[in-house]
């Protein structure tokens, strides 16, 4: 009587795919230009410190992954069993351990930062510095990551795909731009790289307002 079709699964990812190639673009380049940003302005030594602070980025991540990715697969699979009180405790409890395991890591993290970036840098004292003056303004990075890119995983999920997107766009292209402002204007040398990645992903948290605000969201 039915007749199956392919229609809404094809409606359905032609609204998701350009969004998540641009999300997947985004947060791709951002790290590749911002290396390429800090190795001329700065030089060879600063890249390296860049280098080495690798470890402590992946542990950032690892959060938001564990927490972000996680959470929102979770509620997701109770919105899509009709269970909206229970995806409505996940999300909750996805921003809520997620922010606070940031904010630990980055107590943490300034606890150890000395005798963590002397080991990274072999006891390089110079390179330990840079490595401590790129990853302190860096660490704030954590809550401001998961708060706008952990909500726009959620936004995606609530059915705004084109917002999610515009969150992390913009978040990245604002720490693009002002690596180079603070560097090259600012004499902020390499804790201006680690202050515009901060401060991108604060300007994408401000973009997840109306979000909050709407009425029409779930």
């Amino acid at each position: 009587m039915y007749e199956r079709t392919g229609a809404l699964v094809q409606k359905k990812f032609r609204e998701y795919l350009l969004p998540t190639i641009m999300t997947s673009l985004a947060m791709s380049l951002a790290s590749v230009i911002d290396s390429v940003i800090v190795g001329n302005l700065l030089g060879d030594t600063a890249l390296a410190a860049l280098g080495l602070s690798g470890p402590v980025i992946f542990c950032i991540n690892m959060i938001y992954m564990l927490f972000g990715i996680g959470g929102v697969t979770c509620a997701s699979v109770a919105k899509g069993r009709r269970e909206g009180e229970r995806a409505n405790q996940l999300f909750t409890l996805t921003m809520a351990f997620g922010m606070g395991s940031m904010f630990l890591f980055l107590i943490a993290m300034f606890v150890f930062m000395e005798p963590l970036t002397m080991a990274l840098a072999a006891g390089d004292a110079q390179l330990a510095g840079l490595t401590a003056d790129y990853l302190r303004p860096l660490l704030f990075t954590g809550p401001a990551l998961m708060f706008s890119s952990g909500m726009a995983l959620f936004i995606r999920m609530d059915g705004s795909p084109k917002s999610s997107a515009v969150i992390v766009v913009i978040a990245n292209a604002v720490n693009l731009v002002l690596d180079f402002v603070l560097i090259r204007f600012g004499n902020m040398g390499i804790a201006g790289a680690g202050l515009s990645t901060s401060l991108g992903y604060v300007a994408g948290a401000v973009v997840v307002i109306p979000y909050l605000l709407s009425k029409n969201r779930s």
